[in-house]
């Protein structure tokens, strides 16, 4: 190793980098069952059981309910178009709950093994270490004491930039596995209101719940023609496949610019920026 302090603190920032990068590698290679040892897995699943005793209560409430609200008789539940439908949503429901854990491992063994695939595909099997060339280290060995002031304070920022960055990334990915468990273990009560025509909304709103939260979506019933998807995209909206709508970050950006779309108007006909709820007022400081 150099004597070299800018070469040593470059070292130990790669170090640092590589140390990452394999702890990375490794949690998007490994199953939930075995992170950290299954311990967290373990109290994931003793919730998740609990949940899923009280949704199965709860997807008898939902269905009874949806009965009662969309159906105007008993008579016109007794006709077999009517019955099939509230069979099949309730089956479709109890299945959910029942066996949405199992579905949810194996979606993700499908995604994970094809992640797998495609890194070993294209060479990049193992985490990559990345080391300082001899190159570099030998022209900064080369540097006199005046000229290596600036590479000092290079080394330090990069150092520093290298190891908060590697950190980040680190958090990023645990905090992904442990917002995977925490849907994993309430699943089964939001999943349960799909027995009702009423409640299922709540589902829908619980399964696109995800990264893409704290956005403006724009939901179309037919595909918005050639002018007014330019004018989306002009106005900063992107087209996602995976809500089937045109989104972007919500904020007051975002509201003031679906407001300068004409074909963008509620029911009402009033303009999305009056219909937003107000900010309190806070009262300015007296003087004394």
């Amino acid at each position: 190793m150099s004597d070299n302090w800018v070469v040593q603190n470059l070292e130990n920032a790669l170090a640092i980098w590589n140390e990452k990068l394999a702890e990375i590698w490794q949690l998007i290679t490994q199953s939930p069952e075995t992170f950290k040892g299954g311990t967290i897995w373990n109290v994931v699943l003793l919730i998740h059981d609990t949940m899923q005793a009280i949704g199965l209560a709860l997807l008898v409430l939902f269905f009874v309910v949806g009965v009662v609200k969309t159906c105007g008789s008993f008579a016109e539940i007794k006709r077999p178009e009517a019955a099939v439908k509230l069979f099949i949503r309730f089956a479709l429901a109890k299945a959910a709950v029942t066996y949405g854990l199992e579905l949810m491992m194996a979606l993700f063994t499908i995604v994970q093994g094809v992640i797998s695939s495609i890194m070993s595909a294209a060479g990049m099997g193992a985490a990559q270490e990345t080391v300082l060339p001899a190159e570099i280290v030998t022209a900064i060995e080369s540097c006199g004491f005046w000229e290596s002031i600036p590479l000092w304070a290079v080394a330090l920022i990069g150092g520093l930039f290298i190891t908060i960055l590697s950190f980040v990334m680190v958090l990023t990915v645990y905090g992904r596995f442990f917002r995977l468990y925490i849907y994993t273990a309430i699943a089964p009560i939001p999943l349960s209101t799909f027995a009702g025509e009423p409640s299922q909304q709540v589902g829908k709103s619980f399964l696109k719940a995800d990264k893409e939260d704290n956005r403006l979506r724009l939901y179309f019933d037919e595909k918005p023609s050639e002018e007014q998807r330019s004018k989306l995209k002009c106005n900063g909206f992107k087209w996602a496949p995976s809500v089937g709508a045109w989104q972007r970050q919500l904020n007051d950006n975002a509201i003031h610019a679906a407001a300068r779309m004409d074909f963008l108007r509620p029911e009402s006909g009033e303009n999305p920026t009056a219909i937003q709820p107000k900010r309190p007022v806070k009262n300015a400081p007296e003087r004394g």
